[in-house]
């Protein structure tokens, strides 16, 4: 997946999600 859809997903996620691509590509993937 791209930074840009993660980032996009992860727009709901709560804390450093939206920040850190790392953080927010585990729960997406999840």
């Amino acid at each position: 997946m791209q930074k840009d859809q993660i980032l996009k997903l992860a727009k709901g996620f709560r804390g450093r999600a939206k920040n850190c691509i790392r953080i927010a590509r585990e729960r997406v993937e999840k």
